[in-house]
């Protein structure tokens, strides 16, 4: 088999996919939702996932992303302060159905609250015949979606579970939200669940979180980490605003913790996050000592302008303390102080920051606030503006701006905002000519106005070349459309929301005109992932090309129109994904568009360019050729670059001419003969061509 290889490390739930025929039918299996369950916007879905896991009757255990589920749009609803919101996409991410809900103002509601709705109606599901026979509503308590009505099943007796222990505690920054941090525990004797997403069976009431500051959080979630032996997200909600550990930070699981119904913690144990990094292990067992030593390191004496900013060291002995100070500032009309011990100094006078560890340990420091230095320089984030030709020149949200002052102090960080803090001067850009335009524009910061420029590129989009369609085993066996030739993408770009004439213009058919649907990853290098509904984690090499999967005389058609994009900024390589974007510093752009339908079919082990005959054309309708020559009858499909249906040719008398398969005519007689050319037994035209021979 032919395979496609490129170049791409793993994505978080890089998927197998499912199918579904799209008809009408009465569902003969009958689902049930167990749990519903938030996935953040950083490093989740910001969606929310109902996942029907551990139903016996064993739903779809496949993912498609990017393309809606007919089965359960407009079967889930969503209502937050009584008020309905809008469930826009739902696709499938394994056991679950990911619902993206938007509120009144179009954007994603995020994070559940107090009180809200969601609600699974009758006839929800996954494939045809497979969908939920009642409604079922479930209200969000503050900490978890609790089904309305329902009997829980008694959990087995301490002696019937196997013992799960703590084999590691892990802070995985990849996953932290708004909603709080997250804590990846690794399990001993976990059985897991590959492709499931939810709470563990005792939920979060067997696991305390108290913070380096002595104040217990809550447990934001506890879910299943698709495809591992491990639990991922504890999130801790610290005052709405932290989305990472602190050292000092204590976790305790305490006995009777289930994972699944016949698993379970059998003794507590409590962690201490010793080193809050973002590699190996962050956590150890308590045996840690209670701080007796806390001092604070700065520069003292001396004078800080206003507007600049100023970094709290601090060391806490004895060694085996973990403990995080807490701050505050005793004026902060003069100065702030943030969590992490960064002052920012507003106006002159003098002001006391104070430190606690503990809640016994304090530590003082006095700072001289005089008037603002000089502004030396404006540090931006500015980025090339890319505008596609003909469009209306739209400036990014992400911008942002510092102050460098004479003492090399910087100011904070501040938004830059197109007609408030900065203007632009759009005299000489043209939007219908191709080309590099540098404009003239001004930063305004602490009432004055600085001199910097904002580069738009005018660009045209390259016509798509497709290089070839392959199958790629180690992607779950999904089909890659690769154009490199025509991209010079090289971010993978998974957020499929914001890409326009995608879904609908790209088409996978069956061979008797079936259409299939598909979910899509948009991959650097030129790589488009087409994922297949029909496939599921059981496809192999060894039957990926027969039914239900690939079958011969599948077609996947690219139509004209089609748009693939390209990520112009910088990359920020994780462990799992080394061309990950990186935010804030460039534009997702259309960079190639299909100019004519492209299709291609599947011929029972690779995909291979097809397009259909109109017709038969010929050069001549004679030919004239000497004794033992040898030349072309000159027939070819039209269009030119067809290639379906077959061309015969057959002489009259061959003792004149003889013609072979290929239209090669050889002149072995003198005398006149016809050599007739057919296509397709003549349903696509017959030419008679008159050959003589000298």
């Amino acid at each position: 088999m032919k395979k496609l290889m490129v170049v791409l490390l793993s994505l978080v739930c890089a998927v197998c996919a499912t199918g579904a025929v799209l008809a009408s039918a009465a569902a003969s299996v009958t689902l049930v939702p167990k749990e519903v369950n938030y996935s953040p916007a950083n490093g989740g879905w910001d969606a929310y996932m109902v996942d029907f896991a551990g139903s016996t009757q064993n739903p779809n255990e496949n993912n498609v992303i990017g393309t809606d589920n007919p089965y359960a749009m407009n079967k889930i609803t969503y209502e937050r302060g009584g008020s309905a919101c809008e469930v826009r996409n739902i696709y499938v991410l394994g056991t679950n159905l990911a619902a993206f809900i938007h509120g009144a103002d179009g954007n994603r509601v995020g994070a559940p609250q107090q009180g809200d709705k969601l609600t699974v109606l009758a006839g929800c599901g996954f494939l045809e015949n497979e969908a939920t026979d009642k409604d079922y509503v479930f209200l969000y308590n503050g900490s978890r979606f609790e089904l309305q009505g329902a009997v829980e099943e008694p959990l087995p007796p301490e002696s019937e579970c196997t013992e799960i222990t703590i084999k590691d505690l892990y802070h995985n920054p990849a996953w932290n939200s708004s909603n709080g941090a997250a804590i990846q525990i690794d399990f001993n004797n976990f059985a897991g669940g590959l492709g499931e997403w939810g709470v563990a069976a005792t939920g979060t009431d067997y696991i305390k979180y108290v913070d380096t500051f002595g104040r217990e959080q809550p447990i934001a979630d506890f879910i299943y980490l698709c495809g591992t032996n491990m639990l991922m997200r504890i999130g801790q909600d610290l005052d709405h605003v932290i989305d990472k550990v602190r050292m000092g930070d204590k976790i305790t699981f305490q006995k009777g913790l289930r994972l699944n119904k016949n698993e379970m913690l059998k003794q507590d144990v409590t962690y201490v996050i010793a080193t809050p990094s973002t590699s190996g292990p962050v956590a150890q067992p308590l045996f840690v000592s209670d701080p007796t030593e806390f001092k604070l390191i700065y520069a003292e004496g001396g004078s800080h302008p206003a507007g600049t900013t100023c970094q709290l060291e601090w060391t806490i002995g004895p060694e085996s303390a973990y403990e995080t100070p807490a701050f505050e500032s005793l004026d902060t009309e003069i100065a702030t102080v943030d969590e992490n011990g960064l002052i920012t100094f507003k106006k002159e006078g003098s002001v006391t920051i104070r430190a606690t560890v503990f809640g016994t340990l304090k530590e003082e420091a006095t700072f001289s606030v005089t008037a603002p230095s000089e502004i030396k320089k404006i540090e931006d984030t500015i980025y090339t503006v890319w505008v596609m030709k003909g469009d209306d020149l739209a400036y990014p949200t992400d911008w942002k701006y510092e102050i460098v002052y004479e003492n090399d102090a910087k100011g904070p960080v501040t938004d830059l905002i197109v007609g408030e803090n900065l203007t632009v001067d759009e005299t000489s850009f043209k939007k219908d000519e191709v080309g590099d335009y540098q404009l003239p524009a001004k930063i305004t910061a602490n009432g004055k106005q600085y001199d910097t420029q904002v580069t738009v590129s005018v660009y045209e989009p390259m016509d798509l070349i497709v290089k070839e369609l392959g199958i790629v085993d180690w992607f779950s066996y999904a089909t890659f459309i690769q154009y490199p030739d025509s991209s010079l993408n090289d971010g993978n770009l998974t957020d499929t929301s914001s890409f326009e004439n995608v879904l609908d213009k790209l088409e996978y058919k069956r061979a008797d005109g079936t259409v299939v649907e598909w979910g899509y990853y948009m991959l650097s290098g030129g790589n488009f992932c087409v994922m297949p509904r029909f496939l599921d984690s059981d496809v192999s090499i060894d039957n990926f090309n027969k039914a239900p999967y690939y079958q011969e005389g599948d077609t996947i058609t690219i139509k004209a129109g089609m748009q693939f994009y390209r990520w112009t900024g910088a990359l920020a390589p994780t462990e799992t994904d080394r061309n990950a974007i990186k935010p804030g510093t460039g534009m997702c752009v259309v960079e190639t568009v299909c100019r004519e339908d492209m299709t291609y079919r599947f011929d029972g082990n690779i995909w291979g360019f097809f397009k259909e005959y109109t017709g038969l054309s010929v050069e001549s309708e004679t030919i004239a050729m000497s004794f033992g020559e040898k030349k072309d009858a000159g027939a070819q499909r039209v269009p030119s670059n067809a290639t379906s249906g077959t061309i015969s040719y057959q002489s009259a008398d061959e003792k004149i001419a003889k013609v072979n398969s290929r239209g090669s005519i050889e002149g072995v007689g003198v005398g006149t003969t016809t050599i007739t050319v057919t296509l397709d037994g003549g349903e696509a035209g017959t030419f008679t061509k008159t050959i003589s021979v000298t």
